[in-house]
């Protein structure tokens, strides 16, 4: 049990600082990846901001291949666009005519590598300027502007490309910018952010490993110190019980009355408690079933069935069976048995006059199931889950009548786990239906 505990407190420490990490890498990529996009945003604007829109045909047009003389402008003396002079804005400019923002770097007209495109009213691409990129043809610019001017957004990607599209009184004014190395930067980004995220994680992970036990330390002596109880406390009892019962049955063989059938009686109840309360504490143990051996399910729970059969019949009542034949599980006999008779104990004794109790054992793939259902009184039991609580009693007046405690289905629902397993109850109407499913 302390292993599951070491278990469950790595694994969901580690989900929950997983989730940290994640949200921190998440939050760091899409704040870097906006930082790129505004200041992609901010140097297409300089670009259209500075870019002159020429008549179609005109020179220095730019012309697409087929539609007019010419494909490049020549700068004027004078103008503000000889390459490499100050055009007044901040910025230099290289090519075009095109005046970048005082507040960016002054390579920056070296190092942006663009293109612009100009179309009529009617979305025809009228002129490809490509004076400042090397990689791309005029043919390449006109396609791509036509697919943007078909879409009818105003930015965004075009492959590596960041566009924007402005109207103008002519029509459309485009910028195209090369964003590639802006990506390849994010690409770098995240996985540098993957791998120190993954690293963190797993070392996070080595040291909880490392930890664990020391956090788990107290729970584990509280643990260590109550079954050492238990056990003590049945080893203590045992003897004065013991005495009890023998002295009782002395007294009984002078004289048998009442009062000495009540002390015979409740001192076999003070027996079954104790014990179960031995078997529980074994239970958490780290291997509560240390030696197990194959056997036939099947053969054992027809053994088990058999006594509360003809209890349930002696009761009147209606009992139905279903083994299926040839079954193994690895296990422990016994404990499995003991299971078995718990249920069906519960069944017979909290089922109403005429009930139904139904027992099937069945294999479902790799798994041994067991269910036990009854129909009966069931108005008391609000919370079905509680059932398997350590003295819990939904109906105390109903345990006074039966003679129970409130640990059977404690005891049952240990036994299965111990056999990688679990049992659990569903309520339907009148009837209440336990299923116990194993390896």
């Amino acid at each position: 049990m302390l292993k599951k505990l070491q278990r469950r407190f790595v694994i969901w420490t580690s989900l929950a600082i997983f989730a940290v990490i994640s949200m921190i890498v998440l939050i760091i990529n899409i704040s870097y990846r906006r930082v790129l996009i505004t200041r992609e945003d901010n140097t297409i604007d300089s670009i259209m901001s500075g870019e002159r829109q020429p008549g179609p045909g005109g020179p220095g047009s730019g012309n697409v291949p087929g539609e007019g003389p010419g494909d490049q402008m020549e700068p004027k003396p004078g103008t503000g666009n000889d390459p490499g002079k100050n055009n007044g804005n901040g910025g230099q400019d290289p090519k075009g005519g095109i005046a970048f923002d005082g507040n960016m770097s002054p390579e920056a007209p070296f190092l942006t590598r663009y293109f612009t495109v100009t179309a009529d009213a009617e979305k025809n691409v009228v002129s490809v300027s490509i004076d400042n990129i090397g990689s791309v043809t005029q043919e390449d610019g006109k396609t791509m502007a036509e697919e943007v001017l078909s879409e009818g957004s105003e930015r965004g990607y075009s492959g590596e490309y960041r566009y924007a599209v402005k109207t103008t009184d002519e029509g459309y004014l485009m910028a195209f910018l090369n964003c590639s190395q802006d990506q390849e930067s994010m690409l770098s980004i995240l996985r540098v952010s993957i791998i120190v995220g993954a690293s963190s994680m797993l070392l996070i992970v080595l040291a909880l490993f490392l930890i664990s036990r020391r956090v788990i330390a107290p729970y584990a002596r509280n643990m260590a110190m109550q079954r050492q109880f238990i056990t003590d406390a049945e080893h203590e009892l045992k003897t004065p019980l013991t005495s009890i019962a023998a002295s009782t049955d002395v007294l009984m063989m002078d004289e048998e009355n009442e009062w000495l059938l009540n002390i015979k009686d409740q001192t076999e109840h003070m027996k079954k408690l104790v014990a179960g309360m031995l078997t529980l504490s074994r239970m958490d143990e780290e291997s509560p079933i240390p030696d197990k051996e194959t056997f036939s399910i099947s053969d054992a729970a027809w053994e088990t069935m058999q006594p509360f059969e003809m209890a349930a019949r002696g009761l009147n009542k209606s009992f139905k069976c279903d083994i299926e034949d040839g079954m193994t599980m690895e296990g422990a006999r016994a404990m499995i048995q003991q299971m078995m008779s718990i249920l069906l104990d519960n069944a017979v004794k909290y089922s109403d006059d005429e009930g139904n109790i139904v027992f099937k054992v069945y294999k479902s793939g790799k798994k041994v199931h067991v269910d036990v259902s009854n129909t009966g009184d069931l108005s008391g039991i609000k919370e079905p889950e509680r059932l398997f609580d350590r003295f819990y009693r939904p109906d105390s007046s109903r345990n006074i009548k039966t003679g129970g405690f409130g640990i059977g289905l404690s005891i049952a629902r240990a036994v299965a786990r111990g056999h990688k397993g679990d049992i659990n109850v569903s309520i339907s109407g009148n009837k209440i239906t336990f299923n116990a499913v194993m390896e």
